[in-house]
C-alpha cells in the first residue's frame, strides 16, 4: 500500500491521473509477498518474498532498473533480480539491492558516484558496486 503524491505514477496504483491518495492504496500487483520495500523520490521499489524486486514511478535516470527511460504507474521487473535478493532500498534517483551471497547492486542515476561503480555514468540495470580496501 502507499499513499501520498501519485506523480509519475509513484504510487503504483497503475495511473498517474490521480494526484494524491489521503489513504494507502494498493500498489498493483502486490497484494502480498512483500518483504521489504525502498522508496526515493519519485520512485519505489519493492523486495517480493517470491520473485525478487519490482519499481514503479519515475525513470528518468534508469532508478527502475528495467532497462528504459520509461516512468511506470505501475511495478516493473527490475532486470536481472528475479531471485537471490535479500533487501532492497531506494534513494533520491537510485536503487540498491543486497543479494543473498552478500554482493551489492545499485541502478539509476550516478552523476555523483553514488552507485559505487567507479564512474559517473547512470545505469539503467543493476551494477556491482566497487569495494576497495
Amino acid at each position: 500500500m502507499c499513499w501520498g503524491s501519485n506523480s509519475y505514477g509513484k504510487l503504483g496504483i497503475g495511473n498517474d491521473t490521480v494526484a494524491h491518495s489521503l489513504y494507502p492504496a494498493p500498489v498493483v500487483g502486490l497484494s502480498s509477498g512483500v518483504a521489504a520495500i525502498g522508496t526515493g523520490s519519485d520512485h519505489a521499489c519493492a523486495l517480493r518474498s517470491s520473485a525478487g524486486v519490482v519499481c514503479w514511478g519515475a525513470n528518468d535516470d534508469g532508478q527502475l532498473g528495467n532497462n528504459t527511460l520509461t516512468d511506470s504507474t505501475s511495478p516493473v521487473v527490475t532486470t536481472g533480480l528475479a531471485s537471490g535478493v535479500v533487501t532492497v532500498r531506494a534513494g533520491g534517483s537510485h536503487s540498491c539491492a543486497i543479494l543473498s551471497g552478500g554482493r551489492l547492486v545499485c541502478w539509476g542515476a550516478n552523476g555523483s558516484g553514488q552507485l559505487g561503480d567507479n564512474s559517473t555514468t547512470d545505469a539503467l540495470s543493476p551494477v556491482g558496486v566497487h569495494c576497495f580496501e
